[in-house]
């Protein structure tokens, strides 16, 4: 059994977050130790606490290794534990708790990235991954590319392996009889790089021509009051629906027909997966990590931004009822087999055995 520590301080939720929950959740299920570091209050250190993780709150911020209360409590809490890794989530884990966990002496420093953007490309950050970090993760070959544009030296002289995000498919299964409903789904933050306004203008073509469809936008975000704005202005609104944010994804996900993905950009896009655990095919611009998670009988990639040829896609699968089912199984294989969360467990297993260079 090893110990883990991972940690993210940030108080929204999304990818990063579910990602740090599930993995540490699914270390504790294979018999490892799973401790937290998060942001007091965060929706991550509220859901770490009410699954009974052990989790210990920090405000932390750019200058918190300058505050020594700070740095002792970590200090303390390394030592304590005997962690074997320790993996950082973003730029702020890496700098804050990477060179206390380096002086506590625990084996395996990971720094994890998990959108396709490099960190910035200054010298306290190259510093940080030539003399603290001895291993990166990244959630996607799309991610990895990003990274190694500015820090290909590096890391060549690290352990790099992409792990993708993965799910309990136990806990993804629809329960719900699905009969043909028409319903496109959307889900994630309405903010810009999620592409929802390109998802609108998608909509309204596919609607002009099926006109009983519906457009289904699960997730809230500073965009919301434009998004209204440009349904309206496209005569779309009253067959689009905005649900807000909610805990369970599940409930509306598992009703739609197909998940339409408009990203502009991504790292990974958990949503893809969810989707297709509960047989839903995705229809999905080609950016990012898409292409590594879709395939041709799972779903349909559409050349990025071509909103003219996604609607087409979105209607060919909309009316042709037995190839959207069948994508839909395949889809949910296609899970089981790349993707289940307990693949992760047993790649960051194997982490631990690799010998520093």
């Amino acid at each position: 059994m090893s110990r883990w520590v991972l940690a993210n301080f940030s108080k929204n939720w999304g990818g990063g977050e579910k990602w740090t929950l599930t993995t540490a959740q699914a270390l504790q299920q294979s018999g490892h130790h799973a401790h937290l570091i998060v942001y007091p209050g965060s929706h991550l250190a509220v859901q770490a606490a009410q699954l009974g993780l052990p989790c210990l709150s920090i405000k932390a911020c750019a200058f918190s290794l300058f505050n020594p209360l700070k740095v002792l409590t970590l200090f303390r809490c390394f030592q304590s534990n005997s962690f074997d890794a320790v993996i950082l989530n973003a730029s702020h884990e890496l700098k804050f708790i990477g060179l206390i966990a380096k002086f506590a002496s625990i084996p395996r420093i990971i720094f994890r990235r998990g959108i396709p953007q490099p960190l910035q490309a200054h010298v306290i950050n190259r510093w940080y991954l030539k003399y603290v970090v001895n291993c990166v993760i990244v959630n996607s070959k799309a991610t990895l590319l990003a990274m190694e544009s500015v820090f290909s030296h590096e890391l060549s002289r690290l352990p790099v392996q992409v792990i993708y995000n993965g799910l309990d498919l136990q806990l993804w299964k629809s329960d719900y009889d699905k009969q043909d409903s028409s319903i496109i789904g959307v889900v994630g933050r309405l903010s810009y790089e999620k592409g929802i306004d390109r998802a609108l203008y998608v909509f309204a073509q596919v609607n002009k021509k099926l006109p009983a469809t519906q457009l289904w936008i699960v997730g809230q975000g500073e965009e919301q009051e434009n998004l209204e704005k440009i349904a309206t202005e496209l005569g779309i609104l009253d067959c689009s629906r905005f649900t807000g944010f909610t805990e369970n994804v599940r409930q509306y996900m598992q009703k739609m027909d197909i998940l339409l993905f408009p990203s502009r950009w991504e790292g990974f896009g958990y949503v893809l997966l969810e989707a297709m655990s509960l047989e839903v095919p995705p229809v999905a611009f080609d950016i990012g990590a898409a292409k590594e998670i879709i395939t041709e009988d799972t779903g349909v990639l559409v050349p990025d931004g071509e909103i003219t040829a996604c609607a087409n896609e979105v209607i060919n699968l909309l009316q042709d009822r037995p190839l959207r089912k069948q994508m839909g199984k395949n889809a949910r294989c296609h899970v089981k087999e790349k993707f289940s969360l307990f693949r992760v467990v047993e790649q960051l297993e194997k982490l631990l055995l690799i010998s520093e260079s």
